[in-house]
C-alpha cells in the first residue's frame, strides 16, 4: 500500500472505491490446478515465445534472472490465448468480495499475492485463500498500522515470530513520508526485528513483498546488510525511491511489482522502462479504500493497461511482455 488512497477509485463497485490488505498463502497450502485447465487472462494478446538476458546483473541466488517459460505459458501460445496476469500485491483478504475476486482468478488461471497488513489477520487470509492452488498469503506488518498505533503492542513479536517460518512476507517496510516522521523509529525498528528472522532461519524460497516510501536507501542497507538481497525474492511493490536507489536495487537482482498509478506518472514510466523485463511484474494494490468491493473487469484491466504502457516503453509487444511477467510470477509463487 502506497500513495493517494483514492486513485484506485476506479476499482470500485455500486459503493466507496476498493482497496484491501494483503494476503497470500502458504507456499505449503497449494491446491492442484484444475485438470486439462490451460492458463488464461484478461485483455494481453497471445502469448509468444520470449528470450530475455539481463543486463542488470544477478544476485547470488541459484535462480537465473531470465524466468523459464512455463508449461501453463506455451498452453496459452499453442491454443492462441491471453497470457495469464499475477497481481503480485494486493490486500483481497480486506475486499468485501475478496472470495469471489480469488474464485475468478482461479477460474481464469490468473494469480495473486496477498499480502497482510498486520500479524494477526495472517491467519485468517490463509483460511480465506490458502487453499487457492494460484494464491499464496503473505504475513506482513505494514508501516503505516505501526505509525498510527493500529498495531497491537505484541505485534513487532508476533510479525517476527511468522516471518521465521513464512515462505511469503509482506507487507513490510518503511515510509518516512512527512506524516510518518515520528514513528521513523519504531518502523524501524519493528522492520529490523521481521529481517533479522527472516535471516536467521533461511528457507529456499522465500518472498518479501517491501513497502519503501522516502526509504529506499535505508530498505536495502537493511535487507544487503543481512544477505537478504543474495538470499530472497525481494519485490518492491510501487517503487518510488530516487533513480540511484532504483540502479541499486537492479543491480541487487530486486524485483518490481508495477501498478497503473506507477505508470501515470513520468517518473514512474521512466523507472519502469529501466528495469529489466526479467525483474518486472504486475500488482494492483488493491483495493483502494479497505472493505469495499472492486469490479472484476475494471481489477483486470488495470493489469492488462499496465501491461501494454510498460510494453510499449520496452518496444515490445503486450503478449511478448505478458509472458516474459507471467513466468517470473510463476517461479516466484511456487507454481
Amino acid at each position: 500500500m502506497t500513495g493517494s488512497l483514492a486513485a484506485w477509485a476506479g476499482f470500485a463497485g455500486a459503493g466507496p472505491s476498493a482497496r484491501s490488505n494483503s494476503v497470500a498463502p502458504s507456499a505449503t497450502q497449494t491446491a492442484a490446478p484444475p485438470t486439462g485447465a490451460t492458463a488464461r487472462g484478461d485483455a494481453t494478446g497471445p502469448c509468444t515465445t520470449h528470450a530475455v538476458s539481463t543486463s542488470t546483473g544477478t544476485s547470488a541466488r541459484s535462480d537465473s534472472a531470465t524466468p523459464r517459460i512455463t508449461k501453463a505459458v506455451r498452453d496459452a501460445r499453442q491454443d492462441n490465448l491471453p497470457c495469464p496476469l499475477f497481481d503480485m500485491h494486493c490486500h483481497l483478504d480486506h475486499m468485501r468480495n475478496g472470495s469471489g475476486i480469488a474464485a475468478k482468478l482461479t477460474a481464469g488461471q490468473n494469480g495473486a499475492l496477498v499480502a497482510t497488513v498486520l500479524p494477526d489477520e495472517y491467519a485468517a487470509a490463509r483460511a480465506q485463500f490458502g487453499s487457492s492452488y494460484n494464491l499464496r498469503v503473505a504475513c506482513g506488518l505494514h508501516p503505516w498500522w505501526i505509525a498510527d498505533g493500529r498495531a497491537p503492542d505484541n505485534a513487532v513479536h508476533q510479525a517476527a515470530e511468522l516471518a521465521q517460518d513464512a515462505a511469503f512476507v509482506g507487507e513490510i517496510g518503511l515510509d518516512f513520508s512527512p506524516r510518518f516522521a515520528k514513528s521513523i523509529d519504531r518502523q524501524t525498528t519493528a522492520l529490523a526485528a521481521i529481517l533479522d528472522s527472516c535471516a536467521a532461519r533461511p528457507i529456499a524460497h522465500r518472498v518479501l513483498s517491501i513497502h519503501a516510501t522516502r526509504s529506499a536507501a535505508v530498505v536495502l542497507d537493511m535487507l544487503e546488510g543481512r544477505q537478504l538481497t543474495n538470499n530472497a525474492y525481494c519485490i518492491f511493490h510501487w517503487f518510488s525511491g530516487t533513480s540511484d536507489e532504483l540502479t541499486r536495487a537492479r543491480h541487487l537482482g530486486c524485483y518490481f511489482s508495477v501498478n497503473a498509478r506507477m505508470v501515470a506518472s513520468k517518473r514512474g514510466r521512466a523507472y519502469a522502462q529501466q528495469i529489466d523485463p526479467a525483474q518486472l511484474l504486475l500488482e494492483t494494490d488493491a483495493p483502494a479504500t479497505f472493505d469495499t468491493a472492486v469490479r472484476y473487469d475494471s481489477y483486470m484491466g488495470s493489469m492488462a493497461n499496465t501491461l501494454t504502457q510498460i510494453a510499449e516503453l520496452h518496444g515490445m509487444t503486450t503478449a511478448h511482455l505478458g509472458a516474459i511477467i507471467a513466468d517470473t510470477s510463476r517461479m516466484l509463487l511456487s507454481f
